[in-house]
């Protein structure tokens, strides 16, 4: 996406070009990236004419259908608050805000709690559009509000997101902020873990 995003078409559909020809013999895709599930879904198919060849879904797509049929079966109590931070990519441009809060519905023993913006009117990480890259202190500023006027008054241990720059940028917010002992950001993918019993809240 980033060569998509910084206008360098040519480069990007060579790119992609390369990456769908290593995946042709796969029937699913699963990414645990909004931008590369975005790129895969519509970019590639929609503005570059490149064809994917098989289902593309995003982790919380894949795991909402798990569990709905019963592959997926969550057993352990995962006793910890959290909020979901909804990614831009995800909620916003691919209208996937359901998926995730299905998930964490479901995890036994999990309280849930949301931000007041939240969904499609979610505040960004600051991590979205290249802005971490082409203006980091603004990216972390941003970072660092969402985190201390939306997330610490909501008490929770735990900020879940389902895309791994979101978590990169609210890690950061937090050692910025000296809050990294006492929140965690985590994948939504560790909390299904968790209650499979491949890990512990507490560790």
């Amino acid at each position: 996406m980033p060569f998509f995003l910084s206008g360098k078409m040519g480069v990007a559909k060579r790119r992609g070009e390369e990456i769908i020809r290593r995946l042709r013999d796969f029937d699913v895709i699963i990414t645990g990236c909004p931008s590369c599930y975005r790129m895969f879904s519509e970019f590639y198919p929609g503005q570059l004419g490149l064809e994917v060849g098989c289902e593309v879904l995003h982790v919380v797509q894949a795991l909402w259908r798990g569990l709905k049929e019963g592959r997926i079966r969550p057993r352990n109590s995962v006793n910890i608050r959290v909020t979901y931070h909804d990614p831009c990519e995800l909620s916003r441009h691919a209208g996937l805000m359901e998926e995730p809060r299905k998930i964490l519905e479901v995890v036994p023993g999990l309280e849930f709690v949301e931000t007041e913006l939240n969904g499609k009117l979610s505040t960004c990480c600051g991590g979205g559009g290249l802005m971490r890259v082409l203006f980091p202190k603004i990216s972390q500023e941003i970072a660092i509000r969402k985190l201390i006027d939306e997330i610490v008054p909501l008490g929770v241990s735990a900020v879940v997101t389902a895309c791994p720059f979101c978590e990169y940028v609210l890690e950061d917010a937090l050692r910025s902020t000296g809050n990294e002992h006492s929140i965690r950001i985590m994948d939504i993918s560790e909390i299904i873990l968790m209650s499979l019993g491949a890990g512990d809240e507490s560790e």
